[in-house]
Order: structure tokens, then C-alpha cells, then sequence
């Protein structure tokens, strides 16, 4: 039983690593759609032209596949050393840890580099949006 939680729990963190590697691809691949209010890196900062809604989306969408691979690759890492070290006991608990330390590093760590980047690109200033 322990073995089949150990590996719902791993499908879980792999399914969240890929969908943040899913949803960078779709940002920079559509990088260059309308600002709209459904899709997208969407900040004040992000969405004053599109020059600026272009580079959020590019930037934000490379650092989803980054921290996308990374999780991915420490999911498969960490699966390989507790299947030699033979871990069974609360082993589900580590594909939950590690879906967490996904979503609890990769987003805020986004956000903190795109709009960094956004400052640093187009100046500090947060102007009232122009969608067009």
C-alpha cells in the first residue's frame, strides 16, 4: 500500500513540474497576443503596452521551464535515491514535499524575476494600462 501512496504522490509532483514546463511553453510561444485579462503574465507593470506585456510573458514563461526541469529533475533524483536507500515508510510524504517546494519556490521566484526584469527593461514607473 505504501508503495502505491509513493507513487500516486510522485505522479502528482511530476504532473505539477510538467504543467509549470507546459505553461511557460504556451507563454512564450504566445508571447505576442493581445493583452487580455484570461491569459498571461498579468501584473500592472506587465500589462502597460505590449512591449512590456511581450517581455513579461517571454521572461516569465523561460523561468516556468526552468523551475519546471528543475522539479522534474530533483522528482527523479529523489526517486532514484529512496528506491536504492529502499524507503517505504511515509514515502507518499515525499512526492507531497516536493510538489510543494515546486509551487512554493518556482512562482515567487517568477514573479520576483519578471517584474525585477520589467523594472530594470522599462523603468520603475507603473503606469495606468493601455491595452492597445
Amino acid at each position: 500500500m505504501a508503495f502505491t501512496e509513493y507513487l500516486i504522490s510522485m505522479a502528482f509532483a511530476v504532473f505539477t513540474a510538467a504543467a509549470f514546463i507546459l505553461a511557460g511553453i504556451a507563454l512564450v510561444r504566445n508571447a505576442d497576443m493581445e493583452i487580455n485579462d484570461t491569459f498571461g503574465y498579468r501584473t500592472q507593470r506587465s500589462t502597460q503596452n505590449k512591449e512590456t506585456w511581450h517581455f513579461a510573458n517571454v521572461h516569465s514563461g523561460k523561468i516556468s521551464i526552468i523551475g519546471g526541469v528543475i522539479g522534474l529533475a530533483l522528482i527523479i533524483l529523489t526517486a532514484l535515491i529512496m528506491e536504492m536507500i529502499g524507503v517505504n515508510k511515509m514515502a507518499w510524504l515525499v512526492g507531497v514535499i516536493l510538489e510543494l517546494v515546486i509551487v512554493f519556490t518556482v512562482i515567487p521566484i517568477n514573479i520576483a524575476s519578471t517584474e525585477n526584469q520589467l523594472k530594470k527593461r522599462f523603468g520603475d514607473k507603473e503606469e495606468s494600462n493601455d491595452k492597445g
